[in-house]
């Protein structure tokens, strides 16, 4: 998604906007003109803010929103007038055509493109500005595309008010120019790991509660266990970390994590301190504790996740040098809220789920790929609103 900040005056809109309205420009097939941009659909909630759907009229391939806030202004006499901010542009990460509004519920809304693409549009914490998260087309389990031998499932929820829809996006492993997105998979989602170390080897949970594998060569979704009604759709973040210590498997030793610390422990019952954080007195012990520790394959270096109790819990995960040394957050960016690890994807990178700085709901999610190298930044799989992933 490119977002930008759109400077000049805009050609105002035919006709009023009452306080609530969804409007098509395009019921004759001819999309609206705004000069510089081809309005298909556009929403209203005045006095607060108003959105156009379409294209740019020099890019028509590239769906974009037009977002307008106002704000409130009040003179020295006391009249209050709402005043129009600078209007910001966001566009579709793909050139899949001009957007229209085909469902609105609640804060969010669901775009379809000319190309046949979704897109999940919804104002999320205390943002000024929606995110838009790409859904893709939509694939049939039975005829898969042709899809790389390594990829990621990332489940997704849009649309449908309170009951949203289930999906799960796929997105291809790393090519010359980033990862490739394939589209989505809808009614399914991933189920709750096995254990808390297996996120990254997880089948799909079909909308008839079986177990699905994506089978690249066949090119369809293999059943690898029948339904069973107990299954549901897991939410990493209702998934709170264990209070106090919790126990973690390593080579031949086993890592204790407790609030402020974590120890190695090996097999003859020996502590040898990982980490400690000194500071941590006893409120900062009941209000954090590690949701994941792991040690990389050589087990040079744990991947491991800390969450904080506020108004609700916030992520941060760090690379822990398994000899015990200063640990470095895996992403370091005043944007980001929360960071929480889900797995190692080789020797040196690891996945993880990122929310962007808000007052306690989560807001403009991504997959990102780190490295504990730091060789270079880190690297965007896919902006998703689901915070999990397994790969296929």
């Amino acid at each position: 998604m490119i977002v930008g900040v759109v400077v000049g005056v805009l050609a105002a809109s035919a006709g009023a906007l009452v306080d609530r309205q969804l409007r098509s420009h395009a019921s004759k097939g001819a999309p609206a003109s705004r000069g510089w941009f081809r309005v298909m659909s556009s929403y209203a909630d005045l006095p607060h803010w108003r959105l156009r759907t379409g294209a740019l009229s020099s890019a028509p391939n590239w769906g974009a929103i037009l977002f307008e806030a106002y704000s409130t202004v009040c003179r020295a006499n006391d009249k209050c007038s709402k005043v129009a901010l600078a209007p910001v542009l966001l566009t579709t990460p793909e050139p899949v055509g001009a957007l229209r509004i085909v469902e609105h519920s609640g804060s969010g809304f669901v775009l379809r493109s000319s190309r046949g693409w979704l897109f999940s549009l919804g104002f999320e914490g205390n943002l000024d500005v929606p995110t838009l998260y790409p859904l893709g087309p939509r694939l049939d389990p039975a005829r898969l595309p042709m899809l790389p031998r390594r990829g990621f499932a990332v489940p997704v929820t849009y649309g449908r008010g309170h009951v949203p829809q289930h999906a799960v996006v796929l997105v291809g492993s790393r090519e010359v120019y980033g990862f490739r997105f394939y589209g989505r998979l809808d009614g399914y989602a991933l189920p709750k790991p096995s254990s808390r170390v297996g996120r990254l080897d997880r089948p799909l949970l079909g909308p008839d509660r079986a177990l699905y594998r994506i089978d690249v060569g066949k090119r369809r979704l293999v059943r690898v266990a029948a339904p069973l009604a107990g299954r549901r759709p897991w939410e990493p973040l209702s998934a709170f970390p264990e209070k106090g210590c919790s126990w973690w498997p390593g080579s031949r030793v086993r890592y204790e994590a407790c609030p402020g610390s974590i120890a190695r422990v090996a097999r003859d019952g020996s502590h040898s301190v990982v980490y400690e954080d000194r500071s941590c007195d006893a409120l900062c012990r009941s209000q954090s504790d590690w949701g994941l520790v792991l040690p990389s394959a050589d087990g040079r270096t744990l991947l491991a996740e800390e969450g904080a109790f506020g108004c609700g819990y916030l992520f941060t995960t760090y690379f822990i040098p398994e000899r015990g040394d200063t640990r470095t957050p895996v992403m370091t960016s005043a944007d980001l809220g929360s960071v929480e690890g889900i797995g190692w994807l080789n020797g040196n990178e690891a996945l993880v789920a990122t929310d962007g700085a808000d007052d306690c709901e989560p807001n403009q999610s991504a997959i990102y790929i780190v490295d504990r190298r730091a060789r270079q930044p880190p690297e965007l799989v896919v902006q998703a609103n689901g915070h999990d992933a397994t790969l296929w």
